[in-house]
């Protein structure tokens, strides 16, 4: 029977080609031939997207790939072949590794059953003719032959049957989480400016001109939202959160709210030395406050300690927010 339904036509993919359910992309995701194949359907539309990280096909979305020559031969449009989008931090760019095809109704029925059920196969070829190879290493083990694929952090994660089941019972993420890198050169200076933003907002506040117009209860809940700020940043710009960065994200937090305290203290010492001698003052220098404040901390932890506290609460809540997409999807 032929059908020109693309839901029915994506049941019998999926069941052709042994794709799996993914909750987070709500998609049917696998692996032929070496080749990644993502599907889903919406609103009567069916997308499948095509994916290998030794393909080279970028410059082939200003002619229409009209460079695939099975698809051509197959009688598959190569027009309807599109380039597929990739983020790196803020940057959107064309994949040089993937491309994607979408087909409704009226395609359906333009093409027939039988040859889109085949074009998994006919793209593969064509993935091949450009470099694609034709089988995946499993990334948690890295010796076995992939015969399986996931998400992580949004990012295709091929595995072999041994490590997707440990996956599935929550013990090969922890591996994969390790494998990663953090591009250091863009992480550290982008530490360093939401720190300082982070401090010069804290100890904005606790500027003695500036106390009663903040409330006891929005002064609690500022660490917590800038600490779930800061983690959310890390998150947009789509950087690895390794067990080295959630360390650097939570020494960030304590640095502002330290530095925003310190501020703080040293403007209050200003001030009452101010209203004591009924002059202006000369400040302290920096390191002498630092030493002060310290020094001054067993007396004043009562109520430093839940502003430090407030900090840590709001980094492990947005750090735990942060686990989701760190974990391994597969279904």
């Amino acid at each position: 029977m032929i059908h020109d339904d693309p839901r029915v036509c994506l049941e019998q993919l999926v069941h052709r080609y042994r794709l799996r359910w993914t909750q987070r992309t709500k998609c049917f995701l696998g692996l032929h031939r070496g080749i990644v194949v993502d599907a889903c359907e919406r609103e009567g539309i069916l997308t499948i997207m095509f994916s290998s990280p030794t393909a080279e096909v970028g410059e082939l979305v200003l002619t229409d790939f009209d460079a695939f020559a099975h698809c051509a031969e197959a009688g598959l449009p190569t027009a309807w072949i599109k380039g597929r989008m990739e983020v790196d931090g803020v940057h959107a760019r064309v994949s040089d590794h993937s491309c994607s095809f979408w087909i409704d109704q009226r395609r359906m029925a333009e093409i027939g059953y039988d040859l889109f059920i085949r074009i998994p196969d006919i793209i593969a070829d064509d993935l091949h003719a450009r470099g694609a190879s034709g089988t995946m290493r499993c990334a948690a083990c890295g010796t076995n032959e992939a015969t399986a694929v996931g998400l992580l952090e949004y990012t295709y994660t091929p595995l072999c049957d041994t490590c997707r089941d440990r996956a599935l019972r929550g013990e090969a993420s922890l591996r994969l989480l390790g494998r990663r890198r953090v591009d250091w050169r863009r992480v550290l200076p982008l530490l360093a400016v939401v720190t300082g933003a982070g401090a010069y907002g804290w100890g904005y506040i606790q500027q003695p001109q500036r106390l009663d117009q903040f409330s006891w209860v929005a002064a609690m809940l500022l660490p917590v939202a800038w600490a779930f700020g800061l983690c959310w940043v890390i998150y947009w710009r789509r950087i690895p959160v390794t067990r080295t960065l959630r360390v650097l994200l939570f020494g960030s937090v304590i640095a502002s709210v330290l530095i925003g305290n310190i501020w703080g203290f040293r403007s209050r010492m200003i001030d009452q030395a101010r209203q004591q001698f009924n002059q202006q003052v000369t400040g302290p220098g920096w390191p002498t406050s630092v030493k002060l404040y310290f020094s001054a901390l067993p007396q004043s932890w009562k109520w430093e300690a839940p502003f430090l506290l407030e900090g840590l609460v709001g980094a492990w809540i947005a750090l735990r927010t942060l686990k989701r997409p760190e974990t391994l999807d597969v279904q």
